[in-house]
């Protein structure tokens, strides 16, 4: 009966998360959109963009790995994400990237 609610939990809890993360669209398509959106034919701008932007995801790419989920970091990571991945010209991972590194230095020089 435990082992039965248990997996009736689990699929509960990470229900929405899949959901939510099917809404999305894929970091390439993402990044090129925000890319083209902001330098339109100014190429030399969009390729610039589009290099800042794959730094920023890998370096959220490594958050993940770096903060295992439960811990106060990945659930910074998870807002900031949220944060500047919902609406459609404000998708950066760049910023994903300053907002979570600055939110933990922040949590860790309050605790």
């Amino acid at each position: 009966m435990w082992k039965n609610l248990l997996i009736i939990l689990t699929v509960l809890v990470a229900l929405p998360i899949t959901v939510h993360a099917s809404d999305r669209q894929d970091p390439d398509t993402v990044i090129k959109q925000l890319c083209e959106a902001k330098w339109g034919d100014a190429y030399g701008g969009q390729q610039y963009c589009l290099e800042k932007e794959y730094r920023g995801l890998e370096s959220i790419q490594e958050f993940g790995t770096r903060y295992p989920q439960g811990t106060k970091e990945y659930t910074i990571l998870a807002s900031c994400l949220d944060k500047w991945t919902d609406n459609i010209g404000e998708k950066s991972y760049e910023m994903v990237v300053y907002c979570t590194n600055r939110q933990v230095k922040v949590h860790r020089n309050l605790n």
